[in-house]
């Protein structure tokens, strides 16, 4: 057996043996089920203290989504005239992030039909550059050993 279950099996003798009245299945239950949860609790905190050297759990930074749905609910609510319910906030902050996102894909679209612009004005430039002594390369060849 392992000191998991040991020591559960302890806990729970231990609550049988101090109880004076009859124990009835649902107590008895919710005894084995509480002991059982605050074991694994403890383990967990254990564990996760050896794997990390500070005391707190690292958190991954918010995302842009989350700070901007922050943002636009501080608005909101610092507004006195706003009578709009908690769901009616998250659908007009919804409705504000997808325009958003599209002005931002916009602007990418915008950005990559620019960048392949100058890549064909480039390759054009490189066509139109005179070939040295008049001599032609030799295509998918490559130089001449």
């Amino acid at each position: 057996m392992t000191t998991n279950n040991t020591e559960l099996i302890s806990r729970i003798s231990e609550y049988i043996t101090s109880q004076t009245n009859e124990i009835t299945k649902n107590e008895l239950k919710k005894a084995v089920g509480d002991i059982f949860d605050e074991l694994k609790k403890s383990k967990k905190k254990s564990g996760n203290k050896s794997k990390n050297n500070n005391d707190e759990t690292k958190k991954r930074p918010p995302s842009v989504y989350n700070m901007f749905i922050k943002t636009q609910m501080e608005i909101l609510k610092n507004q006195t005239n706003n009578v709009m319910n908690g769901k009616q906030k998250m659908e007009y902050i919804a409705n504000l992030w997808k325009q958003e996102k599209g002005k931002e894909e916009e602007i990418k679209e915008e950005e990559e039909i620019k960048e392949k612009e100058i890549k064909e004005e480039e390759e054009i430039k490189e066509e139109e550059q005179p070939i040295k002594n008049g001599k032609t390369p030799r295509k998918g060849l490559g130089p001449k050993k």
